[in-house]
């Protein structure tokens, strides 16, 4: 049987992607120093990627009209892994703040963004906010 929905494959990478991130979700150390272990909130987003896996290809499954996959651009595929590889490389030497923004900045670049006040404030604005929120909310330090 040839998949032939969108929705379906999707739905299903997404659910291969929840499974393996809870094989390595597993296997983190349980340092607890806030009362839940370390696997507890990648375990949470894990399910919430697996519902969301599965509804999607129920969708898919459900519809009457299937929704034919898209051509694949391997331009912007291999532009984001370069990107990807160059964040983790870059997040040693200049932390988390800088190395997003960096990575978001060229992530942004790849898919098309060219306005100034959404190419320059959402990369700066979200890792900040990110940064604060697993800093001080979550209590999980981050490089």
């Amino acid at each position: 049987m040839k998949i032939k929905d969108q929705d379906v494959l999707s739905g299903a990478l997404l659910i291969i992607c929840a499974l393996i991130g809870y094989f390595f979700a597993a296997q983190l150390e349980n340092l607890s120093v806030a009362g839940l272990s370390a696997a507890f909130y990648p375990s949470f987003l894990f399910t919430a990627l697996l519902v969301c896996g599965a509804a999607l290809v129920w969708q898919g499954v459900k519809r009457e009209e299937k929704t034919p996959l898209p051509a694949f651009n391997w331009g912007k595929l291999l532009a984001t892994a370069a990107a990807l590889a160059l964040y983790v490389l870059c997040m040693q030497y200049a932390g988390f703040v800088l190395s997003t923004i960096g990575f978001l900045v060229l992530a942004m670049y790849i898919f098309g963004e060219r306005r100034k006040p959404v190419f320059l404030g959402v990369p700066v604005i979200t890792s900040v906010a990110v940064y604060y929120l697993f800093s001080k909310a979550f209590m999980i330090i981050l490089p």
